[in-house]
C-alpha cells in the first residue's frame, strides 16, 4: 500500500502558480508526484508529446533510465539533480508546500529522436498514377526551384532541375534528403531549424492554405542561401504531400543593401556640400573683415585670416601664413 497522499487544493494551486513560470519554456517540462504521475506539464510538452508520457517513454533511450532517475530523486530526501547523458534529460527535486516532486526537463532534441523513430516505421505512401501526373506537372511547370515533401515520412520524394541547380545536389541526392537536411541548424532564439520548419509545414497541412516564410537553405557546399519559401499542400488522392517552392532572395537583399549604401553616401555628400558652403561663407566673412580677424584650429594653426590681420600683424611670411602656427 502506497504511503503517498494526494495533494490538497492549496498545494495544487501552489503547483500551478510555480509551474506557470515554465509555460513558455521551449523545453518540454513535466512534474511528477512520488507515484510517477504527472501533476503538471507545460505547453511545449503537450505539443511535442500529445500530452502523453507514454509517447515520451516510447523512445527506448528515455525509457531505459526513466524509473531509475525518478526513484533516485524521490529517495534522495534532499535536493537532487540528475543529467542523463544519452538523452540530455534533466531530473531534479522540486519541493512545494512541504511536498516533494520530480521536475523533468526534456530538450527539443529528444522530440526529434521520437520523430525520426516514427519516420523509420512509416511505410511510404502509395502514389497512384493520377498523383504522379500531378506531381510531375508541378515540377515541370514551376518557374522556381521546387521540392516535393512526403509530410508523413518527413522526406523529400521529388525535385525539379531548378532545385538541382540552386542547391548544388543532383536529383537523386535531393530525393534522399529528409526535412532538416537543408536547414541552417539553429535559428532565432536558438531554436532547432528543423522544428521551426516543421511547424510551418504543420500549419500548411492543418489550414490547407499556402504558408510563405523567409528561410536560409544550407547548400551542398555548406553555405547558407537567403530565400523565400512558399509551401502548399497538394490535392493528392493518397498521402500528404507538400510542394515547397524556393526563391533565391540573396540578390534582392544585395540590391537593397546597395540602395541603402548609396542613400547614405548621397546624404553624406549633401552634408559635405553644406559644410563646404558654410566654410566658404565663413572664409569670405573673415577675409573681407574691415578689422584684423584670424581663425585658428585647436593647435593654434591659421585657418583663415583677414587682410587687415596681415597688415596689422606682419610676419616674415607675408600673406603665406595659412597653416602656420601662431
Amino acid at each position: 500500500m502506497s504511503l503517498y497522499q494526494p495533494p490538497n487544493v492549496e498545494t495544487i494551486e501552489i503547483i500551478k502558480q510555480y509551474c506557470a513560470l515554465f509555460d513558455s519554456n521551449p523545453n518540454a517540462i513535466i512534474v511528477l508526484n512520488p507515484e510517477h504521475e504527472s501533476v503538471y506539464q507545460n505547453a511545449s510538452f503537450s505539443s511535442q508529446f500529445n500530452d502523453s508520457i507514454d509517447e515520451l517513454l516510447s523512445i527506448e533511450e528515455v525509457a531505459e533510465n526513466w524509473e531509475k532517475h525518478c526513484d533516485a530523486v524521490f529517495q534522495s530526501g534532499s535536493d537532487e539533480f540528475i543529467y542523463d547523458k544519452s538523452t540530455g534529460i534533466e531530473f531534479r527535486t522540486l519541493k512545494l508546500n512541504g511536498n516533494m516532486y520530480c521536475m523533468v526537463s526534456v530538450p527539443s532534441t529528444t522530440a526529434l529522436i521520437i520523430q525520426r523513430n516514427k519516420q523509420a516505421n512509416v511505410e511510404p505512401s502509395t502514389i497512384n498514377n493520377a498523383d504522379l501526373k500531378l506531381i510531375d506537372s508541378v515540377l515541370k511547370n514551376s518557374p522556381q526551384a521546387v521540392l516535393i515533401l512526403d509530410f508523413d515520412r518527413q522526406k523529400y520524394i521529388a525535385a525539379n532541375d531548378k532545385a538541382e541547380k540552386l542547391f548544388g545536389y543532383d536529383l537523386e541526392e535531393l530525393k534522399s534528403l529528409s526535412l532538416g537536411d537543408l536547414s541552417p541548424g539553429k535559428v532565432e532564439e536558438g531554436k532547432e531549424a528543423a522544428t521551426v520548419a516543421a511547424s510551418h509545414l504543420k500549419q500548411c497541412v492543418q489550414t490547407n492554405k499556402r504558408v510563405v516564410f523567409e528561410w536560409q537553405i544550407r547548400l551542398k557546399n555548406g553555405t547558407l542561401l537567403p530565400c523565400e519559401v512558399s509551401v502548399f499542400k497538394l490535392p493528392t488522392q493518397n498521402g500528404t504531400y507538400i510542394r515547397s517552392s524556393v526563391m533565391d532572395i540573396s540578390l534582392k537583399r544585395d540590391f537593397a543593401k546597395d540602395v541603402e549604401e548609396k542613400e547614405l553616401q548621397f546624404e553624406s555628400n549633401i552634408n559635405q556640400a553644406i559644410r563646404e558652403q558654410q566654410e566658404n561663407y565663413l572664409k569670405a566673412f573673415v577675409r573681407d573683415s574691415p578689422i584684423p580677424v584670424a581663425m585658428l584650429d585647436n593647435n593654434m594653426n591659421y585657418l583663415f585670416v583677414a587682410e587687415e590681420w596681415i597688415k596689422t600683424f606682419p610676419t616674415k611670411h607675408g600673406v603665406d601664413i595659412i597653416g602656420r602656427n601662431h
